[in-house]
C-alpha cells in the first residue's frame, strides 16, 4: 500500500522580520503623490507608506516561492508596478486591485533591469544572460531579443527622439541599438573593466556611466548634419553617435553601484558601495560652455604670457584645449554639489518623479527604507520604515514550551514573535552574535549562547538583559536542557562540554531574584564541541566534534556509548527520534546519515542538499524529518523508508536553523535572507511518486534551458543580433502539446463529418427520386443513415471554435515558443485554420502574427512543395484585403481620437478664456465697490 504523507506550506505568505530586499540597483522606487515606496521583499513586491512607516500592500503569485524580486519600476502613469524576477520573469501588478495583469516570460536568467518607452507601451529589460528584449506591451509579447554583449547587462536606456537602445554590461561595453533594424550600431570601449550603471539627460544630448573607477565619465550623444530635417520629416532623429567628453571624479573610491539623474534632469546621482549617496549639480549645454569658455581662455591666456606670445583669438583657444582640459569640460557640466549619509551601506536609490521639493527613497542593507529632503547645500531626513527586522543573518531559532513564542537571534540582536500572529512581542539588543538560543523552563526566560563565549540570560517580556554569564573562551556553539529541566548543557569552540544548574539569585541593589547558572561539571572533548542533543528520554547525550565524528553518552552518567564515523567533514548538526531508536547526522559533506542508536549502524547515507546542511529536525513522535542547507532548501524526509517526501522552497538565502512545535503541525526557518518564514502542515496529502515526478519535470526544464543557450550560442555558427523574445520552457511545451493535440482532434472531427457526408451523398445517389424525395419531405435521413455524433471533448464548440479557444488561452509570448513545436504537416493542417478564422475575422491580429511565423518558419518546406500551393494562393487573396480593412479601421479610430482631443484642447482654452473673464469682471466690481466709500467721503468733504 503506498503511504500518503501531509503536505507543509507557509502559512498565508507569512514571512517575519522582511522590510527591503533591495540588494541591485534600481530596485526601488518611489510614488511621491501617495507616499509610497515600492520595494522587493524576497518574492513579494511591498509597498509602504513613508510617512506612517506601515504596510500597503504586497504583490505575490503562488508560483514564485523561489524566485526573488531583482528590480521593480513604476509604469509611467503609476497605475502598475513592474517587478523582474530571478527566473527571468517580468510581471506587471495592478496596484488598484492587487491582480498580475500581465505576465513577460523570455529572459533565462535574473532579470537585471527595467525601462519604459513610447508612454509606456515599450519595455526593455536586460538580464545576466546577456540579451536585451524588447516587449510590446499592448500585446503582451516580446518583438525581439538582441544579442551582442558578452557578460550581464547591468543598465539599459530607451531614447524617445531617435528610437534607440542604449545598454551598458560587466563585458566594460556600452552599446547603442537601433530599435527599426534590430541592429547595434555603436560599441563604445571607453572603459578599462565593468560598466555598472549609466543615465541619459530628458534631451537626449549627454551620458553619464560608472564603472569601477573613481570616476564618472560624461559621453556627449552627437546627430548627424540635417537631423532637424529628419525629424521633420519622420517624426524621429537619427540614432546619434557617442563621443567622450571627460571624467568628473567621485569621492568615492568604492564601484559604481548605481548612477540616476532627478525628473528635473538638474541632479545626478551617483551610488557607489558606501554609506553616502554623492549628488552632482548638472548644469545646462550653454552654461556649461560659457564656464568652459571663461575657463580654457584664462589657461590659455596663463600659458601664452608664460611665453611671452600675445594674447590668443577664439579659434586658437580652442585649438589648444588638450586632454586634461576636457576633463575640465566635463567638470563644467557637473559639479559635486552634496551628500546624503545614511546610517548604514546603501544599496539603491530613487529619485521621486513629480515633487516640487526633491526627494530621494534610501534602501539599506541592513533591512530599511530612508526617505530625504534635498536642499541645495543641505539634506533632511523626512521618515524611516524600520520595523523589527534582523539587520542581518537569522542565525538560530527557539520555541516556547507551548508554542506560542518564537525566538530569533542575529548578530547583536533577537526578537521575540507571537508564532501565531507573527507580531514582534520585543526586542533584544546588544546582546553580541548570538549563536544559539533555547528558552528556560516556564518560558519567562531565554538563553542566548554568543560568539564571545558568554551566554545571556535574558527576560522574555521586556528584552532585558538580566545576566551575562562568562561560559565558555570560545563560541558557545550548541546548548541543550538537562534532564528534568533541571539545567542546561552548553558546548563550545574551546573543546569542553559544560553542565548548568538553574538558580534564583538576587539583584544587586533590589529584592526581586532572577534566573543564572551555577556551573557543576566540566568534560573536556578531543575537539571543538558543534552540536549537542539529548534524548527525550533522557537517556542519551549526543555530541558532535569539528572532527568529524559524533560521540554518544549516556546522560546520566556520562558514560561513553557509541563512536559514529563516517562523514567526511564536520557534523553541525544532529537529533535523536522521540523513541530513542534513530539519530540523524548533517554535515557540510552535504549528506545526513541515519544511524542506530542499538548498535551505532549507519542505516542509510542520504545526498540531501547540493551544499552544507546545517540543521536537522525530528517531527514529533515520528521518524520523519526535516533537513535545512546552504542550498536555500528545507527537505521533508522519512527515515524509515530513506525517501524525500517534499521540499520546501522559498528562501533566498542559507537556511541556518530550523525549529518545529511538539506536536509536528509548525515549522519555522531563519535564513540568510534576514527572514523568518511560517510553515503549517496541511490536509493535502502528499504521495512520494508524484513528487518525485514534478521534480524529474524541474529537472527536464533546466535542462531544456540549458540546451536553448547551447543553440543560441552554437560554436562555429554564425551569432545574429537579433533573435526571436520568447524562451522554451515547460509552459511553452505542455503549451504546443495542447495546440497538437486540439488539431488532432478537429481534424479527427471534421474527418467523421465529412465521411458522413460522402456516405450520405451515395446513399442519394443510389435511391430514386421518389424516395429521395420522400426522405427530404420527411426529414427521414436521420434514421436511414445515422449522423456521428459531436466528441465530448469539444464542449459543444464547433471544431474551428474550439482550437480557436485553445489557441486564445495561451498567453502571447509563450505562443510563438509553442508554435516552433509543429512540424510541416501539423503546420498545414493549422494554417488551413488560420485561413478560416481571417475569412470569418476572427482575432486577426493574433491569426496573421501565427501565420506570418509559420510561413518564416517552415519556408523551404512550404515553397517546395506543391500540396502547399493552392492554400497560399487563398491566403494571398485573403488576408491582404481584410488587413487593408483592419488598417483603414484603425486609422479611422486614430483620426477620430485625434479629432476628439482637439476639441478638448480647444474646450478647455474655451473654458479658460471664459473663467479669465469672470475673474477680470470679479476684479473689477470688487475695485468698483473699494472705491464707492472714498468716492462718498470725498463728497461730504467738499
Amino acid at each position: 500500500m503506498v503511504r500518503s504523507y501531509l503536505r507543509y506550506r507557509e502559512e498565508g505568505r507569512r514571512v517575519m522580520g522582511v522590510v527591503c530586499s533591495a540588494d541591485s540597483a534600481h530596485s526601488i522606487a518611489y510614488d511621491e503623490r501617495e507616499g509610497v515606496a515600492v520595494v522587493p521583499a524576497l518574492s513579494k513586491v511591498a509597498l509602504w507608506k513613508m510617512r506612517h512607516g506601515s504596510l500597503v500592500r504586497t504583490f505575490h503569485s503562488e508560483d514564485v516561492d523561489t524566485s526573488g524580486v531583482v528590480v521593480t519600476q513604476l509604469s509611467p502613469d503609476g497605475a502598475h508596478v513592474f517587478a523582474g524576477y530571478a527566473d527571468g520573469v517580468i510581471r506587471a501588478w495592478n496596484r488598484a486591485s492587487g491582480a498580475c495583469d500581465k505576465t513577460l516570460s523570455g529572459h533565462r536568467s535574473r532579470v537585471s533591469c527595467i525601462a519604459f518607452g513610447r508612454a509606456g507601451t515599450l519595455l526593455v529589460s536586460g538580464s545576466d544572460d546577456t540579451t536585451v528584449i524588447v516587449w510590446d506591451l499592448l500585446q503582451d509579447r516580446g518583438l525581439f531579443r538582441l544579442k551582442g554583449h558578452k557578460a550581464p547587462i547591468t543598465c539599459c536606456r530607451y531614447l524617445e527622439k531617435s528610437n534607440a537602445i542604449i545598454t551598458s554590461s560587466k563585458d566594460t561595453h556600452v552599446k547603442v541599438w537601433d530599435v527599426d533594424t534590430q541592429h547595434c550600431v555603436q560599441t563604445v570601449v571607453g572603459h578599462r573593466a565593468e560598466v555598472w550603471s549609466l543615465a541619459v539627460d530628458s534631451e537626449e544630448a549627454r551620458m553619464f556611466t560608472g564603472s569601477v573607477d573613481p570616476n564618472i565619465r560624461v559621453w556627449r550623444l552627437l546627430y548627424e548634419e540635417g537631423a532637424e530635417e529628419s525629424e521633420a520629416r519622420s517624426g524621429r532623429l537619427p540614432v546619434p553617435t557617442v563621443e567622450l567628453l571627460g571624467f568628473v571624479p567621485r569621492s568615492s573610491t568604492e564601484r559604481v553601484l548605481q548612477v540616476s539623474l532627478s525628473p528635473s534632469g538638474g541632479t545626478l546621482g551617483v551610488l557607489g558601495k558606501d554609506k553616502f549617496l554623492e549628488l552632482f549639480a548638472v548644469f545646462s549645454e550653454e552654461e556649461a560652455a560659457r564656464r568652459t569658455k571663461k575657463r580654457v581662455a584664462r589657461l590659455v591666456r596663463k600659458r601664452r604670457q608664460k611665453a611671452g606670445m600675445a594674447e590668443a583669438a577664439e579659434d586658437d583657444v580652442l585649438k589648444l584645449t588638450t586632454e586634461e582640459e576636457r576633463a575640465q569640460i566635463a567638470a563644467d557640466l557637473l559639479v559635486p554639489q552634496q551628500k546624503v549619509v545614511a546610517p548604514a551601506l546603501v544599496r539603491s536609490f530613487a529619485f521621486a518623479r513629480t515633487a516640487a521639493v526633491p526627494h530621494v527613497l534610501l534602501g539599506l542593507a541592513d533591512n530599511r527604507l530612508l526617505l530625504v529632503a534635498l536642499s541645495p547645500d543641505t539634506s533632511q531626513e523626512l521618515a524611516t520604515v524600520a520595523l523589527p527586522a534582523h539587520p542581518s543573518d537569522v542565525r538560530s531559532l527557539a520555541l516556547s514550551a507551548d508554542a506560542s513564542l518564537l525566538l530569533s537571534t542575529s548578530n547583536h540582536s533577537a526578537r521575540l514573535w507571537n508564532a501565531h500572529t507573527s507580531a514582534c512581542v520585543s526586542v533584544v539588543h546588544d546582546t553580541g552574535y548570538a549563536l544559539c538560543s533555547l528558552f528556560a523552563p516556564g518560558d519567562r526566560y531565554v538563553l542566548l549562547g554568543t560568539k564571545s563565549g558568554h551566554i545571556d540570560i535574558v527576560m522574555a517580556a521586556s528584552g532585558e538583559i538580566v545576566a551575562q554569564v562568562e561560559a565558555h573562551s570560545e563560541a558557545v556553539w550548541s546548548m541543550a536542557l538537562l534532564p528534568g529541566d533541571a539545567g542546561i548543557v552548553s558546548g563550545g569552540a574551546d573543546k569542553t562540554l559544560k553542565f548548568w544548574n538553574f538558580d534564583l539569585q538576587k539583584l544587586q541593589g533590589s529584592s526581586k531574584r532572577t534566573l543564572s547558572l551555577v556551573l557543576t561539571q566540566t568534560v573536556v572533548m578531543e575537539d571543538d564541541v558543534l552540536a549537542i542533543t539529548i534524548s527525550r528520554d533522557s537517556k542519551f547525550l549526543a555530541v558532535a566534534l569539528l572532527d568529524n565524528t559524533v560521540k554518544v553518552f549516556f546522560a546520566d552518567s556520562m558514560k561513553f556509548f557509541l563512536s559514529l564515523y563516517g562523514h567526511k567533514l564536520p557534523v553541525l548538526s544532529l537529533d535523536i527520534s522521540a523513541d530513542s531508536l534513530l539519530l540523524i547526522t548533517a554535515s557540510a559533506d552535504k549528506n545526513v546519515k541515519i544511524w542506530g542508536l542499538d548498535f551505532g549502524e549507519c542505516r542509510r547515507s542520504l545526498f540531501a542538499h547540493n551544499d552544507s546542511v546545517m540543521q536537522v529536525k525530528f517531527v514529533g513522535d515520528t521518524h520523519l524529518f526535516f533537513s535545512a542547507g546552504k542550498d536555500n532548501a528545507i527537505k521533508y524526509w522519512d527515515a524509515d523508508k530513506h525517501k524525500l517526501i517534499h521540499t520546501l522552497d522559498g528562501h533566498h538565502g542559507e537556511v541556518w536553523c530550523l525549529a518545529i512545535s511538539k506536536d509536528g503541525k509548525a515549522l519555522f526557518s531563519g535564513s540568510h535572507d534576514r527572514s523568518v518564514r511560517v510553515w503549517r502542515q496541511t490536509h493535502e496529502q502528499v504521495f512520494i511518486d508524484e513528487e518525485e515526478e514534478m521534480r524529474m519535470d524541474k529537472m527536464f526544464e533546466s535542462e531544456m534551458q540549458k540546451k536553448g543557450d547551447e543553440e543560441d550560442f552554437a560554436p562555429g555558427e554564425m551569432e545574429l543580433e537579433s533573435a526571436m523574445a520568447g524562451r522554451r520552457d515547460l509552459e511553452s511545451v505542455k503549451a504546443g502539446e495542447r495546440i497538437i493535440e486540439a488539431l488532432e482532434m478537429v481534424e479527427a472531427e471534421e474527418q467523421n463529418v465529412s465521411g458522413y457526408e460522402t456516405a450520405l451523398a451515395k446513399l442519394r445517389a443510389s435511391l430514386s427520386p421518389h424516395e429521395v424525395k420522400q426522405l427530404d419531405d420527411s426529414d427521414g435521413w436521420d434514421e436511414r443513415l445515422p449522423p456521428p455524433q459531436p466528441s465530448a471533448f469539444l464542449r459543444g464548440k464547433s471544431p474551428s471554435d474550439f482550437l480557436l479557444e485553445i489557441v486564445v488561452a495561451i498567453r502571447p509570448d509563450v505562443l510563438e515558443q509553442a508554435l516552433l513545436l509543429l512540424n510541416f504537416s501539423t503546420t498545414v493542417m493549422f494554417m488551413r485554420h488560420l485561413l478560416r478564422w481571417v475569412q470569418e475575422e476572427k482575432r486577426v491580429e493574433m491569426s496573421c502574427r501565427c501565420l506570418f511565423q509559420l510561413l518564416q518558419q517552415h519556408h523551404n518546406q512550404i515553397i517546395a512543395s506543391a500540396s502547399t500551393r493552392d492554400l497560399l494562393l487563398r491566403l494571398q487573396e485573403t488576408v491582404r484585403p481584410v488587413l487593408r480593412k483592419s488598417k483603414d479601421m484603425m486609422g479611422m479610430n486614430l483620426a477620430a481620437l485625434s479629432y476628439l482631443k482637439r476639441d478638448m484642447q480647444a474646450n478647455s482654452k474655451a473654458q479658460l478664456f471664459r473663467m479669465a473673464d469672470k475673474i477680470e469682471r470679479i476684479k473689477e466690481r470688487d475695485r468698483m465697490r473699494a472705491e464707492q466709500p472714498r468716492a462718498s467721503k470725498r463728497r461730504k468733504k467738499r
